[in-house]
């Protein structure tokens, strides 16, 4: 995530070449297609947000002007994202993959930088153990994942 994590660059050992990474998450955040394509039948997806948070909330709001330059472009990751899990479901969907999803029923505490939070990392950890007794299952249809 740009401004979160900084591109790394990476010495490629064969040709001395330097190659610059950045956060695999900033192109495809739930890489589901990757997963089909290597041939398995039964994918679970984990999201730390809950319906209605972040890049869904975001989605809701795409229909009115980005206001600063922030908010163009986390309205363009937000479409971005979606459109690549809606390709990558409906491919999914096609082949008859079983997706399970465990996602947080209320917005968690946590935050992504958070981590001296050790109250609030205990909190959705727990409620993470909760989610995850009460997944939400998609066999062959998963179009209903993407709201």
């Amino acid at each position: 995530m740009p401004g979160a994590f900084p591109p790394v660059p990476i010495q490629r050992p064969d040709t001395g070449e330097i190659n610059v990474y950045v956060d695999g998450g900033l192109a495809n955040g739930t890489p589901v297609g990757l997963a089909v394509d290597a041939g398995v039948s039964d994918i679970t997806v984990v999201l730390v947000t809950a319906a209605g948070e972040a890049t869904d909330g975001m989605l809701a709001s795409c229909h009115l002007p980005p206001r600063t330059f922030k908010e163009l472009l986390l309205v363009c990751q937000a479409l971005m994202q979606h459109k690549i899990i809606s390709d990558d479901l409906a491919l999914a969907a096609s082949r008859g993959v079983t997706i399970r999803v465990i996602r947080p029923h209320v917005p968690l505490k946590a935050t992504v930088m958070g981590f001296d939070d050790a109250k609030a990392i205990d909190a959705a950890i727990e409620a993470g153990y909760r989610d995850a007794q009460q997944p939400v299952v998609y066999a062959a249809d998963a179009s209903a994942f993407v709201a």
